[in-house]
């Protein structure tokens, strides 16, 4: 079972983290929601990131997925800026046994 409900596009349902997005509601959400530009773009994030990959259970048949790292961040960029990914600069910096030990 999942942490987080699955959401619906439709019912105006909205992610609090980009692992909430799923291929089906990106896809209904620029759908129901954006512009033909911003469609556009989210069809081509689609195709940009198609990969072929080999079914290793059954004898190797190829079936196609999408790497939804790089859809996730543009469709981000379009609908959810907030859930961007931050650069590494604003990321706090997780300190070190030695920063702590320089602290004392």
């Amino acid at each position: 079972m999942s942490k987080f409900p699955t959401l619906k596009a439709a019912n105006g349902d909205k992610p609090q983290v980009r692992a909430q997005l799923s291929k089906e509601y990106m896809a209904e959400y620029a759908f129901l929601n954006g512009t033909k530009e911003q469609r556009a773009i989210i069809k081509k994030a689609f195709d940009d990131n198609k990969v072929e990959k080999a079914n290793k259970i059954s004898n190797g048949k190829p079936f196609i997925t999408y790497n939804l790292g790089n859809v996730r961040e543009i469709f981000c960029q379009q609908f959810f800026p907030e859930l961007c990914a931050k650069p590494k600069t604003e990321r706090k910096q997780k300190k070190t046994f030695a920063d702590l030990l320089d602290e004392l």
